[in-house]
């Protein structure tokens, strides 16, 4: 392509992705191209230039020809070539390079940080820091973020949960009464034990009225059929209650 090819040509709007050259940077690629030529074809795309704008600014410059190719593809597809082909040419400043993740973050907010570090080459927690700021001026919306392979970050594995056989509820609802009963049961024993430190500091007197141990060998032995009873009943239906509340009943009089 000569000077006025050249001319005609417009920028693609993905390759302002990155940041103008600095002056001192284009001067040094003038002398570069006006000594050798350019060596590099440019990259075009829907006719424009994609990767190439500042060799085809100094090959005007200096009057030199310029060879072309042509890229097939989707926007995602350039997007990835153009950065791909200028990070490692190119020496951002932290500035620039932050104005990068923040067009990155802009065009499609759902990547995230890795994916996005991994793009412009940056620190993933640089690109949180970013996002932190362009979410909280509201320039970019708070969404789930996709990772480099297309999956949500965070989001826990969906596992699908077997069916319950028939019958199955109702006798967990058992069981759980069951459980609750013996935790009364528990309950009520706790109460009816007898003290024997406190007992020992009792008179005589008030000691025969503390409970025997007859009365807690009593208890002991109901208590124990008792849950004999829920054990080999499994989950057949039993009215656990009323033995329960014998069983307290028994305790308070003993005591």
């Amino acid at each position: 392509m000569n000077a006025a090819d050249l001319t005609a040509l417009q920028v693609h709007r993905l390759a302002l992705l990155l940041p103008e050259m600095g002056q001192a940077e284009f001067s040094m690629l003038v002398d570069d191209i006006e000594a050798h030529g350019v060596h590099e074809p440019i990259t075009l795309y829907e006719g424009q230039v994609l990767d190439g704008r500042h060799r085809v600014r100094a090959a005007i410059e200096c009057g030199k020809p310029v060879e072309s190719k042509t890229f097939t593809g989707s926007d995602a597809e350039a997007q990835a070539l153009v950065l791909s082909l200028n990070l490692h040419r190119r020496h951002l400043t932290i500035e620039q390079r932050r104005a990068l993740i923040a067009n990155e973050l802009k065009i499609n907010p759902e990547q995230s940080d890795r994916a996005i570090a991994e793009k412009v080459k940056a620190d993933h927690k640089t690109v949180g820091a970013e996002r932190e700021k362009l979410e909280a001026r509201g320039e970019i919306p708070h969404v789930v973020k996709i990772d480099s392979k297309g999956r949500k970050v965070g989001a826990k594995p969906k596992v699908e949960k077997a069916p319950m056989p028939d019958g199955a509820g109702k006798a967990i609802d058992e069981f759980n009464r069951k459980k609750r009963a013996a935790a009364k049961l528990e309950k009520a024993k706790a109460k009816a034990e007898p003290d024997a430190d406190a007992d020992a500091a009792l008179p005589p007197k008030k000691a025969e009225k503390a409970p025997s141990k007859r009365a807690q060998a009593a208890w002991e032995k109901a208590a124990t059929a008792f849950r004999a009873a829920m054990h080999h009943a499994k989950f057949d239906r039993i009215d656990v209650h009323p033995v329960l509340d014998a069983l307290v009943a028994e305790a308070g009089s003993t005591s």
